[in-house]
């Protein structure tokens, strides 16, 4: 899967597509622009996966709305996917969790996560969070603890997305994971709000990876292939894990 402008220039985002209609055809909710509009999901994928060449040339075999994966052997608590594709490219069978953002929040961080678990528990109620906490830690941070504050602060659906990719990736014979955060910028979104999004992401990964993700968010990208302990199980070390994040820009008025 790759996208084109006239057989010539590459074309990696909705807005990068947008920008070469011409003016006499670009109207809202006329042809060229929802044309546009309707494969922008695609456009911006290929765009994120186009920076390695083991994920070029993606040929989509399923996609999958809000399937889940169970990364662990605790009952419950399965990653739910918002879009879960799987196909091949040119560095094999691959697996993309997506991610889908406006400006909703990453869930709860590790530390309101935990305290929720104890709250269950001062209620005479079971849970396996923190076990399923330490089993993820180890595997996917596995130069930190549950006592680094750094750990703490974590979005708990970032770490679990990551593991769900893998997970996944393991379940189907995938070589290649990659979790795919899609941004869309709208009239209903705050900026203030998709900076804390951002923030997130880049302490996640600094703690998780010791690496700075991009901070563009007008270019899509797509880091990896990302070292992790693994645990042998559902989140083999041996799959190559990507993180990725694509931004649609859909606002029709001046950012808020």
């Amino acid at each position: 899967m790759r996208f084109t402008w006239r057989l010539k220039e590459s074309v990696v985002s909705y807005e990068g597509w947008c920008s070469r209609i011409a003016e006499k055809d670009d109207a809202p909710g006329r042809s060229a622009r929802s044309l546009a509009m309707a494969w922008a999901g695609p456009v911006c994928l290929a765009g994120a996966l186009s920076h390695h060449a083991d994920l070029l040339d993606l040929c989509i075999e399923t996609a999958a709305v809000e399937a889940q994966t169970a990364f662990d052997s605790f009952p419950g608590g399965k990653r739910n996917h918002d879009l879960l594709l799987t196909g091949v490219t040119r560095g094999g069978k691959a697996i993309v969790s997506i991610e889908s953002k406006a400006d909703e929040e990453f869930g709860q961080t590790v530390r309101q996560y935990l305290a929720g678990a104890q709250k269950k528990l001062d209620r005479g109620e079971t849970t396996n969070a923190r076990e399923r906490l330490e089993g993820l830690v180890n595997a996917l941070i596995d130069h930190r603890t549950l006592a680094d504050d750094q750990v703490l602060d974590l979005r708990y659906q970032l770490l679990s997305g990551v593991a769900g990719a893998v997970a996944a990736a393991v379940e189907h014979g995938a070589a290649n994971a990659v979790f795919l955060v899609h941004e869309f910028v709208t009239d209903e979104t705050a900026v203030a709000l998709r900076q804390r999004n951002a923030s997130d992401l880049h302490s996640f990964g600094l703690t998780v990876f010791d690496l700075e993700f991009p901070a563009t968010a007008e270019v899509p990208w797509c880091v990896g292939p990302l070292r992790f302990a693994g645990n042998g199980e559902r989140l083999s070390s041996n799959v190559k894990l990507y993180v990725a994040k694509a931004t649609t820009d859909w606002r029709t008025r001046g950012d808020t």
